[in-house]
């Protein structure tokens, strides 16, 4: 099977190595030529500074070749992803995807799926969750994630193109459930770091973090996403790893601004995309529309926009 990865990041990267050990090719598409030199002749990338990655992981800054995929998995960030797909609009064919991207965006409030159907219709559309830190991925971890479509054939041929002994895939349909959580997380995250940051103990922190959770779950609900993905793999599995440990980018975002720096001091000392601070943006509206009260994710937001 022929994968191809649309964004050669650390996310992309890990990925790209679960991909050649479930057993399939693979081309990662990256912009800049000095990366995929990086990962053609050296077999490493900045992003993943200590791993050395498998010989079978083949990039190109030339979007067009993965069109002759037989499948594709999306890892560019929310807020460049459009961008990118008006790019692939451009194809004379276009293969499934498989929306990896933890966000949603910011101004529109749309989930990555829908910018994918917004973008290019005719394309069939799975989305990723779970608890994921890119660098164990890269080394072969041992990883649990969940992918959800509509299309139950195009849900088996996504685990096809990831699922090996230690890269778990469990299917779901709920599409809209796996991306709330992978966006809502970010932004509980976000959340428990800014307290952890003005100083509260783990007590203040686990509190924050189920109060805070529990506004995405109220959101989700009325969204139509179930309750049980909220307490599986990209729920209560994402959120745990991403809003407990301390070298997660959002939490770490989240504890800088709870010293009292400013977004712009966050960015000068650590140049770094943090997801929920677009994610939260996204969120509030969706808040608003469907008359959900989200007190704390509403401060943080505050917070972070101003």
């Amino acid at each position: 099977m022929k994968v191809g990865v649309i964004g050669g990041g650390a996310w992309g990267t890990g990925l790209s190595t679960a991909v050649v050990r479930a057993g399939n090719s693979v081309l990662v598409w990256v912009r800049e030529q000095e990366i995929a030199d990086g990962i053609n002749q050296m077999h490493e990338t900045p992003y993943l500074s200590d791993v050395k990655l498998d010989f079978a992981i083949v990039a190109t800054n030339d979007l067009s070749e993965l069109q002759y995929m037989d499948l594709l998995l999306f890892v560019v960030p929310s807020r460049f992803s459009r961008g990118v797909l008006k790019e692939m609009a451009k194809w004379e064919k276009c293969p499934s995807i498989v929306m990896c991207t933890k966000g949603i965006e910011a101004n529109t409030a749309h989930f990555m799926a829908d910018v994918v159907r917004e973008e290019l219709p005719d394309v069939s559309v799975a989305v990723l969750g779970g608890p994921q830190f890119a660098g164990e991925v890269a080394q072969g971890m041992e990883t649990w994630t969940m992918i959800a479509a509509k299309d139950k054939k195009l849900n088996e041929l996504a685990k096809q193109a990831v699922d090996s002994d230690n890269f778990h895939v469990v299917l779901s349909d709920d599409v809209v459930g796996v991306q709330l959580c992978g966006a809502g997380k970010n932004v509980v995250a976000l959340a428990v770091g800014y307290i952890a940051g003005a100083g509260g103990g783990e007590n203040a922190r686990a509190g924050q973090m189920a109060l805070a959770w529990k506004e995405i779950v109220n959101l989700g609900l009325v969204m139509g996403a179930k309750m049980e993905t909220f307490l599986d793999i990209p729920g209560l599995g994402d959120l745990v790893l991403s809003a407990t440990s301390v070298t997660g980018r959002n939490y770490l975002t989240g504890f800088m601004l709870g010293q009292g720096k400013t977004m712009q001091q966050i960015h000068d000392e650590k140049p770094m995309l943090s997801e929920g601070v677009e994610a939260i943006k996204a969120i509030l509206i969706l808040a608003d529309r469907y008359k959900i009260d989200m007190p704390i994710i509403r401060k943080i937001g505050r917070l972070i926009h101003g």
